[in-house]
């Protein structure tokens, strides 16, 4: 048995596959690589042959504005599978991947995902649905980022929430890491903002509910926008 073997299985794209079609077609003529902290794994401009598979350790997506400004797209724990949208792509990759400490990289061979996803019903649905779940993130992180404030942040992410959900007890889709990633803010902050919020009788929360008690101060933050 392939030593990498369970730490793949714990993916959600490959929670369809058994794990003897895990070891004949993901670890077939792959590549895995080593990378410390600092290190570019793949680099804008980079075209992708590999579906590139975060075993061990952490990376984090980034571009680089006009004026040479840093904007951090996302942080990601292994395992996890990062630029999924662009494995089938003829468009270069606009992002750099970065290595935040010591990671171990499994390349598989495009060719052997094309096969998975035409051979397997399954596994196509999944990975068409990792790829909308990016679109929607990447979405939501650039209309989150016109937003000035980490109150904003919180209730614009809340509202769609809301509007998806339709209760007045909405539950979290993220966790708190995910939502400073999301917001592009330190969780501490984020922390300290929602127990401000908390104090100031505008929202309760508990674990991953929150009530939102002071509908009016949420309209008119962002009426005063407009």
């Amino acid at each position: 048995m392939h030593p990498y073997l369970n730490q793949i299985s714990k993916i959600n794209l490959f929670k369809s596959l058994s794990l003897d079609t895990i070891e004949q077609h993901i670890f077939k003529d792959s590549i895995i690589k080593s990378f410390e902290k600092g290190e570019v794994i793949k680099g804008r401009g980079d075209c992708l042959n590999h579906m590139i598979v975060l075993l061990f350790g952490k990376i984090q997506t980034e571009i680089v504005d006009f004026n040479g400004k840093i904007f951090v797209i996302e942080q990601i724990k292994a395992p996890f599978v990062p630029a999924i949208g662009f494995i089938f792509s003829k468009v270069s990759l606009p992002m750099d991947i970065i290595a935040v400490e010591k990671t171990t990289i499994l390349f598989i061979k495009k060719e052997e995902i094309f096969s998975l996803l035409m051979k397997n019903k399954e596994f196509l649905e999944i990975f068409l649905e990792n790829i909308g779940n990016k679109v929607n993130f990447l979405s939501n992180k650039l209309q989150i980022n016109t937003l000035k404030t980490i109150r904003e942040k919180i209730f614009y992410y809340l509202i769609q929430l809301y509007n998806q959900q339709m209760s007045d007890k909405i539950v979290l889709q993220n966790s708190l890491e995910e939502l400073s990633q999301l917001f592009g803010i330190a969780r501490p902050s984020l922390s300290r903002v929602f127990s401000d919020l908390e104090k100031e009788g505008i929202i309760l929360k508990k674990k991953n509910e929150i009530k939102i008690l002071n509908k009016d101060y949420i309209s008119n933050l962002f009426e005063n926008k407009k």
